[in-house]
């Protein structure tokens, strides 16, 4: 993941990744640790799983942004990522830092019930107010979102993490 977010950041649109095993699920797999390692990744690209070409090792997108627009979203990134880190006290422990982060988060956020009404009007819209950027920096998302989140700011933090996501079929949940 890391090869792309590298690419991504220099305004490419695609990455040949290296030699190796690569499973059928690889491409989901990036997209969950492109979201933690880069929210803004997930928010300005049509990225998904589908986009990985397993037998050319390629990973591809194209930015659902202008390049100003895409600028403005990573500053906006930053900004908000270093407000967050603020938060921390230097010698707090592990968990006395995840509790700073996930509280700080808990009280910017707000669920977006309303978001299901763009999925099939505007899927980037869908997209951008589903990533994690918008969980972090507009305070609002979804479930997966404030999960990616969440991990994005432990990870920021030093803290081992990693969001586990999953459906269910049962109301609530």
């Amino acid at each position: 993941a890391g090869l792309v977010v590298d690419a991504f950041l220099a305004g490419e649109t695609s990455v040949t990744l290296p030699e190796g095993d690569y499973s059928g699920s690889t491409g989901n797999d990036l997209g969950y640790a492109l979201n933690s390692m880069c929210p803004a990744f997930g928010a300005v690209t049509d990225y998904d799983d589908e986009h990985f070409d397993r037998n050319t090792r390629t990973v591809s997108w194209s930015y659902t942004r202008t390049p100003e627009e895409v600028r403005e979203v990573l500053d906006t990134l930053a900004e908000t990522t270093a407000s967050y880190m603020s938060a921390l006290r230097a010698g707090d422990g592990e968990t006395a830092r995840a509790l700073v982060l996930y509280q700080a988060l808990a009280d910017s956020a707000a669920y977006d019930y309303d978001v299901s009404d763009v999925f099939d009007d505007d899927p980037d819209a869908y997209r951008f107010r589903t990533s994690s950027y918008a969980a972090l920096a507009l305070h609002s998302g979804i479930c997966f979102s404030f999960a990616q989140a969440l991990a994005f700011l432990y990870t920021q933090a030093g803290l081992d993490c990693a969001a586990v996501m999953g459906d269910s079929d049962s109301a609530g949940l």
